[in-house]
């Protein structure tokens, strides 16, 4: 009798191990896919096992939504309709996985820099993505630019900041020039400087701020409440001014329209209080 509830016992012992081994082997082929949608639109997100050609899983992602989904580890085709068609891909999930979908207007790509000049530039790019490069003289292909407009600002020539405004295309045939030293001083070019055009700031606060402006030229102007017109060169402004006990920094285009209105607003607001409110 007691070898029999030895062996009974033993046996309970060997289907739990076996039960927890299993558990955590098969917990172990699960791994994470995650999907950044920032599409602007809802999608269906489909995982076709591709030994077995079985839709495997469907991920509904809202506007804007993060997703964390846990797929077993296998290969499978990853497709979702996309810009007017359908894009499909293979992931193997021996490992984590994640992606990005983008707008259809901006997609990551590449754009070939032409650089005329003979010291090396930081060049720094503005779209839905900002990107930066190191550019040597001569020709680099600058990875991580979003198709759609840019702009564009570096410095060189004895530290003059120049900036301009492109369009990039998504399959990466782009090309930018950066201009020589010389070429900009070409008397041409010296005696047909760009025209001023109309530059909005909107002062939201009840006292002036200074602001300090920095691109194709430099400005120090003092911005009070209310609307401001400013004339100023078009292109890509750095603009900096001290406000609610800190520095507020950030970037504004200044398009050849004249139709740009950067909006300067307080983090707080006193509201006033008449007298007889209190009675």
């Amino acid at each position: 009798m007691r070898a029999r509830r030895i062996t009974l016992i033993v046996l309970l012992v060997t289907i739990f191990v076996l039960s927890v081994t299993f558990t955590i082997a098969f917990a172990a082929t699960e791994k994470t896919l995650t999907i950044d949608n920032r599409s602007g639109n809802e999608m269906a997100v489909t995982l076709t096992n591709v030994a077995t050609g079985n839709i495997s899983y469907t991920i509904n992602l809202g506007k804007y939504d993060i997703d964390e989904t846990k797929i077993i580890s296998d290969v499978y085709t990853i497709s979702y309709p996309y810009c007017k068609g359908t894009v499909d891909f293979n992931v193997d999930m021996s490992n984590n996985y994640s992606f990005t979908i983008y707008p259809c207007a901006h997609q990551p790509t590449a754009i070939q820099v032409k650089s005329h000049l003979a010291e090396d530039v930081v060049l720094e790019i503005y779209g839905y993505e900002d990107a930066s490069e190191d550019i040597t003289p001569g020709y680099t292909r600058m990875k991580g630019v979003f198709s759609g407009l840019n702009t564009y600002t570096y410095e060189a020539c004895e530290g003059k900041t120049f900036s301009g405004e492109f369009f990039v295309n998504k399959n990466g045939t782009t090309n930018l020039l950066l201009h020589s030293c010389e070429w900009h001083i070409q008397p041409a070019r010296f005696y047909s400087q760009p025209v001023p055009v109309r530059f909005r700031i909107a002062n939201h606060a009840s006292f002036p701020v200074i602001m300090t402006l920095i691109g194709p030229e430099s400005y120090l102007v003092t911005v009070n409440p209310d609307m401001n017109i400013f004339q100023v060169v078009s292109g890509s402004y750095k603009y900096s001014y001290y406000q609610d006990n800190q520095v507020v920094t950030g970037r504004v285009l200044v398009t050849k329209g004249g139709q740009t209105t950067l909006v300067v607003t307080p983090s707080f607001v006193i509201g006033y209080v008449d007298d007889e409110d209190l009675e």
